[in-house]
């Protein structure tokens, strides 16, 4: 193949129907049990091995950065021209309100776990 024949290639990309989006946004749920099953009981986990683990934390890596890239690509044809400006500031800002949720919310389970930070004391 030519080079310019991958290129536009590249620049194609594929936009997944919204209500097949919101499917598999709510299908990810399902992932968190099964992640915490290879986890739980600390010590002697129900789900034994490393590989399940693995492919569920790449599963979410590659799902979450597709499903929060599509939206902030996608919102430019949703909003008008003069809306738009606001439309980026106000999903950074709800992107980031949702990061620092998550990772509250992974602290206060670790606390509740009884998981104590590493770190040389």
């Amino acid at each position: 193949k030519q080079w310019y024949q991958r290129r536009v290639r590249a620049g194609y990309s594929w936009k997944m129907p919204d209500n097949v989006l919101l499917l598999a946004g709510v299908l990810r749920w399902a992932l968190f049990p099964l992640l915490l099953l290879c986890v739980l009981p600390i010590g002697d986990p129900i789900i034994h091995g490393e590989a399940l683990p693995i492919i569920i934390i790449l599963i979410l890596g590659f799902t979450t950065g597709y499903m929060g890239s599509t939206p902030m690509c996608a919102a430019s044809d949703r909003v008008s021209l003069e809306e738009r400006e606001m439309a980026g500031n106000l999903m950074t800002m709800m992107m980031l309100c949702g990061l620092t949720f998550g990772s509250s919310t992974a602290l206060v389970v670790d606390y509740i776990m009884g998981i104590q930070p590493s770190g040389d004391h």
